[in-house]
């Protein structure tokens, strides 16, 4: 089972594409009108996708995918892997405008689909250079001619992306339940459509229909390209499937979707693809195709939005008025003799750990609160003491300073991230004080390295790391009683929250010092605590609490400070009882030690109770017993009770209560595994117990992750959830009368609670976001050990994009050299990818096959860079594959560095026989009126530009690599006789690159291509390599960059000729490009090729990664190394 948080259960997902400004209040896009009608009130932070999320409370969630195939695979990808939400019953209503087939549809109709065709993954060869009984240049990969039924090829082609069969029944309903709907005609559709004489249905008013939609990248218009689209949705699709609209999204969003699907994450079954029409595909009769293609739409796309909308929401209201699958057993929980067995049978881990969440709670009677605090919560509180006069340090590195080495201090010179306070910074020397940095003054990556050091998340942080490590870095924190109050209402707030009313922390009073280093006395302390309390925002919690006073047992002087803290504790009705805390394994501490001091202060004291940790050991001793002679009326831990046959039997049905830390003792390593744990033992053989938090700020856990850990770990039922709150209550030290209070109280809450869910169903906690923090706790048995584990780093990751057969053993595809010669033998699989992945641990290198396309590519680095067992937090990429290679440039076999990634897709294509005379192409820019024009919009998906650094270090790094001139290239080179760079043995250069779906070929499209990248890169660069992912890894590299998860500027393209992108001198460029169906004539000599230059940048980073783990390389460093 895969780690997730309790999650939020979606009934409806609404996908848009774009919006023209904001989401409300200005011209509308796809997304504005759901927002501001629906309404979705509710944003959610969506760094991973180009816009914010929003929701509302009936469960319908919208996303708004941003323009093109990339984007959409990438956001979908991201969205599907959020653990916020729970998507497994959701349904996917894809509602956005489309251009129209004047032989089917009119403006303003609205287009449900069964079938979703992809456009953009073909051959393309310009309109001039094709045979003259070709109807246009895009043919099917591996097929010999335009609509001829497509093939596989041996180059690594896959066509499972091109041809997508939604639920044809659920396209039905959603059909006939919208098919009455009268869509508004209007004066400026009337216009818009005029036009179109001899096209009936073009002519008709809008109407709700059904046909098929083809998805491209490109913009694409005119009558010849309409005349390919209808023949090429049947031919992927069947002959029953209809081109009717054409959109440029579909394709990503069912491609990620797919691989959700394959993971469960997902039902593909659920998706429903809504197309309305703001324009036509093809210009009417008497109009050109470039006015077509550049015209406004009628009545600015308005009714096209409006019908996306009306219809749309037709349907998402239809399943929400619709009693709901997740809803449907409620009738048979009431029917049943124990409705909690029934949830527990149907419920996803997330739904289990929201409704534990929800439910009302008792109290927790075993919580450290210095040890209870989130380190985001104590950074957040550390600035604020600013107002008290207190300021803070934090150690960041080591300077050997000899003050720190010669010893007699009482913390570790040699450990990073202790805190102190101004008078303890003052008192370091010149030498120590450069070792500190003020916690005012962190950067972002201070921050995380502080609160990581604070946090018990690594698997070799156990007990001593605990002990010594994590108290020691608090350092002059806790010595601040202002702090420890604000802790003390943090978890106040947190605990009521999650349904708690009462807690019982443990709190110290010694120690303490104003901000200019004056001593506080306990009783200062004490008022300080008190003080706070009384505030109108612990007030508000509803939290009833009383403290604890602790005692450190193995100290020389612990009798007297014991006998201190009883008088204490007599003294202050807000503190109910003395504990004794400390390592049991240090036998200073031994119970019976303290046996007379307390038989004395019995005799003069009454009403101080005792809370003593014992049992927290993983060797048998006789300290519960013992602790029990001295007075103790509860146990803490108790995990070896169950190696004192004796005393676990007086404990049964008794006075005495366990108090049960089931996360802390399996971290601190009492238990390897939960199912070692005693617990269910106690429970179930009538030792009282119940369940509490122990330090759980260490660790980020809650009580909720408490209960779900011995919910799915020992299948409690309800009456044993309820006997353990009930416990936490009636085993607290409060006074009889406010015992009974809470006890009512929580009997009350607990009794609507099931009511209410009887009732109800997952509605009660449909809407509830637990927190989401570091263990989650939605994991059971091994799985939760695990999830501690520290990610594995990594160092590298080589992303290539195809495999012709296996992954090692034949004739190799891009990755096999890697996976062979890397010894990348530790397998991952990445199931929602296109492959799995592939891991040296000694090198910390990963592989990947993203697949062949920006859609694959964009889906599988967005699902690598989400998968939670890799930290690609330093990771360096290295994009290493084939390419079309131009030949006014290099050979084949040679090997490009690109800074500059130009899409290829993105824009407007009309066919070159139907462009107005002064256009010498068919491509141009979206927003524009023609063919580069100067006025271009920014770009938005269209060019990416790297870390240019980067990529001239990794060039000169490289540049003198002899590369393989194999036998056959000087034949294929020789052609070439216009071109002198082609006829050159393979050499490493640095160019421009360009990454379409589409691979085109010719000398048409060779010189549209250097120009399209000239023009986007503003004349830096021309095109050197073509190939088909580029942009979409990058994307998705760009939205994990904007959530922290990889750094962009460590991205490496390679890419090596295969091919020439045009045909030589004789040759046309069909004949040339349908060669490539019988293999790359510099396919092996381009692996090759790959693997060598990229090897020697790779082992460059790693034998030196002391210096680039830390420190980009560019060709200054260079200098200076050398």
């Amino acid at each position: 089972m895969q780690s997730e948080t309790a999650q939020i259960p979606i009934k409806v997902v609404v996908v848009s594409m774009f919006e023209h400004g904001e989401l409300s209040g200005d011209r509308p896009g796809e997304f504005q009108f759901w927002v501001e009608r629906l309404p979705l009130a509710k944003q959610l932070d969506f760094p991973l996708g180009p816009y914010p999320l929003r929701m509302n409370e009936a469960g319908v969630l919208g996303v708004c995918l941003g323009g093109g195939i990339a984007n959409a695979a990438a956001t979908i990808m991201a969205l599907g892997l959020d653990s916020r939400f729970d998507f497994s019953q959701s349904y996917w209503l894809v509602a956005g405008i489309a251009g129209g087939d004047p032989e089917d549809s009119t403006l303003g109709s609205a287009v449900w689909a069964n079938h979703i065709v992809d456009g953009d993954l073909l051959y393309e060869i310009d309109g001039r250079e094709i045979p003259a009984d070709w109807p246009y240049g895009m043919i099917p990969l591996g097929a010999e001619r335009p609509a001829e039924t497509p093939q596989d090829t041996s180059t690594g082609w896959t066509l499972d992306t091109i041809h997508f069969a939604l639920n044809a029944d659920l396209a039905r309903w959603a059909f006939d339940l919208t098919e009455q709907i009268k869509i508004p005609d209007s004066p400026g559709l009337q216009r818009g459509r005029a036009g179109y004489t001899g096209f009936p249905a073009a002519l008709a008013p809008p109407v709700v229909m059904m046909g098929d939609t083809l998805s491209s990248s490109t913009y694409w218009h005119g009558a010849l390209l309409n005349e390919w689209a209808n023949d090429w949705v049947p031919l992927y699709a069947g002959d029953e499937a209809e081109f009717v609209t054409t959109n440029m999204e579909d394709s990503g969003t069912l491609t990620a979707l797919e691989r959700l699907h394959e993971i469960g994450k997902v039902d593909l079954q659920r998706v429903m693809v809504l197309r309305t029409v703001s324009n036509f595909s093809m210009p009417p009769p008497d109009k050109t195709a470039a006015w077509s293609a550049t015209a406004e739409y009628a009545d600015k796309g308005l009714p096209a939005l409006e019908s996306a909308f009306s219809v749309g929401n037709t349907v998402v209201q239809g399943r929400l008025r619709q009693q709901h699958p997740a809803l449907q057993w409620a009738n048979e929980v009431v029917q049943a003799q124990d409705w909690f067995e029934a949830f527990k049978d149907r419920a996803t881990p997330a739904q289990l750990h929201q409704f534990l969440y929800v439910m009302p709670k008792g109290g927790d009677l075993h919580l450290h609160i210095t040890g209870s605090v989130l380190s985001e919560w104590i950074y957040a509180i550390a600035l604020e003491q600013s107002a008290n006069g207190y300021r803070y340090y934090s150690k960041h590195k080591i300077e050997n300073c000899p003050s720190g080495l010669i010893g007699g201090r009482s913390t570790p010179y040699l450990m990073l991230y202790q805190t102190v306070d101004q008078v303890g910074y003052d008192a370091l020397d010149a030498c120590e004080q450069q070792e500190y940095v003020a916690l005012d003054e962190f950067t972002p990556v201070q921050i995380e390295r502080w609160q990581n050091g604070l946090r018990l998340d690594k698997p070799y942080e156990g007990r001593d790391e605990f002990f010594s490590k994590h108290w020691e870095r608090l350092g002059d924190l806790v010595r601040n009683p202002y702090v420890v109050g604000e802790f003390l209402v943090r978890n106040m707030q947190a605990f009521a929250a999650e349904g708690l009313v009462y807690m019982e922390p443990q709190v110290p009073i010694f120690g303490f010092r104003k901000a200019d280093g004056q001593t506080l006395t306990p009783d200062d302390v004490m008022a300080i605590y008190i003080d706070r309390l009384a505030r109108k925002d612990a007030l508000d919690t509803g939290m009833t609490l009383r403290m604890q006073v602790s005692l450190l047992r193995f100290l020389p002087d612990a009798e007297e400070i014991l006998t201190y803290l009883y008088k204490f504790a007599h003294a202050y009705e807000q503190v109910v009882a003395v504990n004794f805390v400390g390592r049991e394994d240090n036998d200073k501490g031994y119970p019976l030690r303290f046996l007379d001091t307390l038989r004395e202060l019995r005799k003069t004291y009454s009403g101080v109770q005792l809370s003593i940790h014992a049992g927290e050991v993983d060797e048998p001793n006789y300290h519960v017993r013992d602790t029990l002679l001295l007075g103790a009326d509860r146990i803490g831990h108790g995990v070896n009770l169950i190696t004192d046959p004796g005393t676990l039997i007086d404990m049964r049905y008794g006075p005495y209560l366990v108090e049960v830390n089931l996360i802390s003792n399996l971290l601190l390593e009492y238990v390897t595994q939960y199912d070692q744990h005693p617990f269910p033992e106690y429970l179930r053989t009538g030792v009282p117990v119940a369940l509490s938090t122990d330090d759980r700020g260490m660790w980020d856990s809650t009580m909720t992750d408490e209960f779900f850990v011995a919910v799915t770990e020992f299948d409690l039922s309800w009456d044993e959830i309820l006997t353990l709150s009930r416990n936490s209550l009636s085993y607290s030290f409060l006074g009889a009368a406010e015992k009974q209070r809470v006890l009512a109280l929580y009997n009350k809450r607990i009794e609507r609670f099931e009511k209410d869910f009887l009732r109800k169903g997952d509605k009660v906690f449909a809407d509830a976001q637990p927190p989401r923090l570091l263990f989650g706790c939605t994991q059971t048995k091994q799985e939760q050990t695990t999830a501690v584990a520290e990610k594995l780093p990594v160092k590298i990751v080589v992303v290539t994009m195809f495999e012709r057969g296996a992954i090692e053993g034949d004739e190799p595809g891009e990755f096999q050299f890697w996976k062979e010669r890397r010894e990348l033998d530790q397998k991952f699989e990445l199931p929602h990818a296109h492959h799995d992945l592939y891991y040296n641990a000694d090198s910390q290198i990963l592989g990947m096959i993203t697949g062949v396309g920006t859609a694959k590519a964009a889906a599988s680095t967005m699902a690598l860079g989400l998968d939670p067992r890799f930290d690609l937090t330093q990771a360096y990429w290295l994009v290493a594959g084939i390419a079309g290679i131009d030949p006014e440039d290099a050979s084949i076999g040679s090997a490009a560095w690109s800074a500059y990634l130009v899409d290829g897709d993105l824009g407007h294509e009309i066919d070159i026989r139907e462009v107005p005379e002064d256009w010498d192409v068919g491509y141009f820019a979206r927003r524009t009126q023609k063919p580069f024009d100067p006025n271009k919009p920014q770009p938005n998906g269209e060019m990416f530009l790297l870390n240019e650094q980067l990529r001239d270090w990794a060039f000169e790094l490289t540049e003198s690599v002899v590369l393989p001139d194999l036998p056959g290239l000087a034949k294929t080179r020789e052609q070439y006789t216009n071109h002198p760079n082609a006829q050159k043995p393979p050499f490493v250069l640095k160019g421009g690159h360009i990454a379409a779906l589409t691979f085109w070929h010719g000398a048409m499209m060779n010189d549209w291509a250097n120009r399209w990248v000239s023009y986007w890169s503003d004349g830096n660069t021309d095109m050197v390599t073509s190939a088909m992912e580029e942009t979409g890894t990058y994307l998705s590299i760009e939205y994990l960059h904007n959530s922290g998860l990889v750094d962009k500027h460590r991205f490496m393209v390679l890419r090596a000729g295969s091919n020439y992108t045009m045909q030589p001198p004789g040759v046309g460029a069909a004949e040339n490009l349908l060669r490539e169906n019988e293999g790359y004539a510099g396919m092996e000599a381009s692996l090759e090729s790959l693997y060598l230059v990229g090897s020697v940048v790779i082992d460059e980073l790693l034998d030196n990664w002391a210096l680039y783990a830390s420190t980009i390389p560019s060709p200054e460093m260079s200098e200076t190394i050398d």
